[in-house]
């Protein structure tokens, strides 16, 4: 249902609407899991919207099941959320009860599946295709499918629909897996007097770096950035932030990326925390060593080497890539981003096609696939005289000298959209003159004006 509309059937005053946001619910879910650890040793995330206790040997603790729903609920709805708890022999059981009971604590009698029977097949967490086939089969409830005689059961609704029903009832065993948070990898050193020699704190910084590196290879990862935060007296803090181009885990790598940045920083004050923290890791990636076939992933890591260097140098948004942008106006089809800031897919395939490991990218062939674009574009569009032909297509023009034109594809008509302010409006032709050359012109239709875009060396 669109907004608006939503909007007009909503009679409460306090109406408040926020985007959606898939990735801060999985990370606040994820975040509530690791806490409910408290009350399980076993708890299993399920997107976008439940969480699995394992209550095997716990409800002692609370007394019997109700204490502990009531417990669990009341630890839940003080952080913020508004729960819907359920008890029950099996995984499934109890997400249909949390789910679709009339009552937000529910505790399903053991051995006594029927007992969710009359709830809505639905909650058996079925693919939408095979809900809307039940819907015309007039089967509403999970009564009504357990009804049926199960042998026509897979040939007509699919043998997923009889899985789900026995995950439910208990007769086919089902599993939960136990939520490991990922690692922070995070090294600190507090300072028992605040100092501000400036040795001492290069040597916690180096110190602080190598353990880091040594953390994150016990977990076989790597990182494309660090954060160096210096927490110093009255208060005052300060942060260094290094970009690598590509994944690492060298503690004599980072440590050379940090001087290059220490040797410029003026701290506000004497130091009390030194802080590294590696953000965006993933795990590392092996290869095996090739013995006969050429291998430059050396020229690679050069390559990378350079790139970082010149960003810890010159700062990270002076060291950029030109990147294609789906945009018709050709003064707008590109925009830059950092080669160690910003780690994007199209930054990971430029880096695979260095490496001689290059995949397609859609985004990039998208965006170049248009008709044929000269390699070499002027910013701003150079204004040319273009004498023209009774059909308005030009005939010759000067650039460097009289240019007389052979032969001419177009014209292409691009106009930008209406809602980015004043409409451009072109009519573009790929030219080709009598000395070979090609050009790309248009002509301002507001005014008739010819310019040079382009030149096809």
């Amino acid at each position: 249902m669109p907004l608006v509309d939503a909007a007009t059937l909503i009679t409460s005053k306090h109406f408040f609407v926020q985007p959606h946001d898939p990735a801060a619910d999985h990370a606040a879910l994820a975040q509530l899991c690791d806490w409910c650890n408290q009350f399980s040793p076993l708890v299993s995330l399920d997107l976008p919207d439940s969480l699995y206790f394992d209550l095997a040997g716990v409800t002692h603790l609370y007394g019997d099941e109700p204490a502990l729903t009531t417990y669990v609920a009341r630890a839940i709805h003080a952080k913020g959320y508004r729960p819907r708890l359920a008890i029950a022999d099996t995984p499934s059981a109890a997400w249909a009860a949390a789910h679709f009971s009339d009552s937000p604590l529910t505790i399903v009698p053991p051995s006594a599946p029927q007992a969710l029977f009359h709830l809505p097949v639905a909650a058996l967490r079925l693919p939408k295709a095979t809900l809307k086939k039940l819907d015309r089969l007039g089967i509403h409830h999970i009564q009504q499918l357990a009804d049926l005689p199960r042998a026509s059961l897979p040939s007509r609704i699919g043998k997923e629909t009889l899985d789900r029903l026995d995950y439910l009832t208990g007769n086919k065993l089902e599993t939960i897996c136990n939520f490991n948070r990922p690692p922070t990898f995070e090294q600190k050193w507090l300072l028992e007097h605040a100092t501000a020699h400036w040795e001492t704190i290069k040597h916690i910084v180096r110190t602080l770096l190598e353990r880091l590196a040594r953390q994150l290879q016990r977990h076989g990862h790597g990182t494309h950035k660090l954060a160096i935060r210096f927490d110093c007296a009255k208060k005052q803090t300060m942060s260094i932030k290094i970009g690598l181009y590509r994944v690492s885990s060298h503690p004599e790598h980072f440590v050379r990326l940090a001087e290059m940045q220490l040797d410029s920083v003026r701290l506000p004050s004497a130091v009390e925390c030194v802080t590294v923290v590696a953000g965006d890791t993933e795990p590392l990636e092996q290869r095996q060593h090739s013995l006969f076939m050429h291998d430059n992933r050396a020229d690679s890591r050069e390559f990378a080497d350079l790139v970082e260097r010149l960003s810890s140098r010159l700062n990270a948004d002076r060291v950029v890539r030109a990147l294609p942008v789906d945009d018709w106006q050709s003064e707008k089809a590109f925009r830059y981003r950092s080669l160690t800031q910003d780690k994007t897919e199209a930054g990971r395939v430029s880096e695979a096609k260095l490496s001689g490991h290059a995949r397609q990218d859609s985004s990039l062939i998208n965006a170049s696939s248009f008709h044929c674009r000269p390699l070499r574009m002027f910013f701003p569009p150079q204004p040319i005289d273009v004498s023209t032909v009774p059909d308005g297509s030009p005939a010759r023009f000067h650039f460097q000298g009289e240019q007389r034109i052979a032969n001419y594809w177009g014209p292409e008509r691009l106009e930008t959209a209406w809602w980015r302010g004043a409409c451009v409006k072109r009519d573009y032709y790929r030219v080709e003159t009598e000395t070979a050359s090609r050009f790309w012109l248009f002509r301002r239709l507001d005014d008739d004006h010819w310019f040079l875009q382009g030149c096809f060396d």
